[in-house]
């Protein structure tokens, strides 16, 4: 009977010696780590831990780390939406354990077979890493409580000094701001494809995801007389820098109501970075005159898991439907100078220029009128033997020998 309870005794102090060792080894938070924002798919320190063995004579084994999130409310994170754990060194950074969660919900994780010592009346710290899923939902929060144990024994982490750093998932905006171009009004025409609008498209903010733009949806929206939807070609969407066409379409019946979608391919913008695109308009050949084209444009995109849509400044030009405007003549003649019987003179320079500055149309010149306008007394026209026009190079597109109406009716 004294060999079965001394049996008992020794087995009850065993246990009692594993889970509170005779030691006094200190295990703290370290205060470095502050609360932050983190973001899905992201990795990130959540807690730096202190294992003080300065005053003991044995090193300490850290085999096992038990984790637990400190809140279990509703906007608290589970294990979930966690897709990695890593306990790391310190002082090397070498991951010494790494993990993928075996529990769900808010139950206490255990990270085993961990190998590292602390020595003898020395120091040591090791780091809490995790990596949340791309699915992870913003607003929830982290605040590891953890445990360090091995064959020395278990010790609950000392929050006393310094509590957890809470953790918040943040939630991505999408683009910060778009930028338009100060393109000028001016007047269009058919069969013409002009640079309707110039968008940069910026991201500015604490989250590492760059945005992928998805689609534009364009509208004309002219404050009247917009130009009929059957009169529009095509649209294209270009990357400015390299005139690289990311999306188009033609099908573009329904512009000037709900405006139509353009998906776009290849328009990423990078994390903190800007990318500038250029939408592109096409005419058919026939369009009615005074008609107007002002785009609105909405720029679909994503950011992290989050999707959004954001309106391009309302300050785009204003373009108005031209019939060919035919030639401008401007007189750009110098000073009067006499002229002496059997002589060849320059009497004037004018200079030829489309009416409209932007308009496709070539012009073909078939004749000049010439006619003297001068004040009496008149020089008459049988004195003038021939009228030439050259151009300024000298080469001759026209001349004439009948000057009759020279002073009258003016001179083919």
């Amino acid at each position: 009977m004294r060999r079965k309870y001394f049996f008992v005794l020794l087995v009850g102090f065993a246990v009692l010696a594993c889970w509170f060792p005779g030691r006094s080894t200190t295990v703290t938070n370290d205060c470095s780590v502050k609360d932050a924002t983190v973001y899905a798919g992201q990795r990130f320190l959540a807690q730096r831990i202190e294992i003080d063995n300065t005053a003991d004579s044995t090193e300490f084994g850290v085999q096992m780390v038990w984790v637990q999130n400190a809140g279990t409310r509703a906007d608290y994170l589970t294990w979930d939406y966690v897709k990695q754990v890593e306990i790391v060194e310190s002082l090397t950074g070498k991951v010494l354990r790494s993990v993928v969660p075996n529990v769900t919900g808010f139950a206490e994780l255990l990270i085993d077979n961990i190998p590292y010592k602390v020595p003898a009346h020395g120091k040591g710290k090791i780091e809490l890493w995790l990596t949340l899923k791309d699915s992870v939902p913003g607003g929830l929060k982290f605040q590891a409580q953890c445990r360090i144990g091995g064959v020395s024994g278990r010790i609950d982490v000392d929050y006393t000094e310094c509590p957890a750093a809470e953790f918040t998932v943040g939630t991505p905006e999408g683009l910060e701001e778009i930028l338009s171009s100060n393109l000028p009004d001016q007047a269009v025409f058919g069969g013409q494809r002009f640079l309707a609008q110039e968008l940069t498209l910026q991201d500015s903010d604490a989250d590492p995801y760059a945005v992928n733009v998805g689609s534009l949806v364009v509208k004309n929206s002219p404050r009247g007389d917009p130009l009929g939807d059957s009169f529009f070609a095509k649209i294209e969407v270009c990357r400015a820098s390299d005139g690289a066409v990311l999306g188009q379409t033609s099908a573009l019946l329904g512009i000037s109501s709900s405006g139509v979608r353009i998906s776009l391919t290849g328009l990423t913008v990078s994390d903190d970075g800007s990318v500038t695109i250029q939408v592109w308009v096409t005419l058919k050949k026939q369009v009615p005159p005074e008609r107007k084209i002002k785009l609105a444009v909405e720029v679909w995109h994503s950011e992290g898991v989050e999707s959004f849509f954001k309106d391009a400044p309302d300050e785009g030009p204003v373009f108005t439907t031209k019939e060919p405007g035919g030639l401008e003549a401007t007189d750009v003649t110098g000073r009067g100078d006499s002229i002496f019987g059997g002589a060849t003179a320059m009497v004037q320079r004018f200079k030829l220029q489309h009416k409209y500055p932007n308009d496709p149309n070539d012009v073909v010149v078939t004749g000049f009128k010439v006619r003297n306008e001068a004040s009496d007394p008149q020089l008459s026209s049988s004195y003038v033997d021939g009228i030439e026009i050259r151009t300024e190079d000298g080469t001759s597109v026209a001349k004439t020998a009948s000057t009759g109406g020279f002073t009258g009716g003016g001179v083919f």
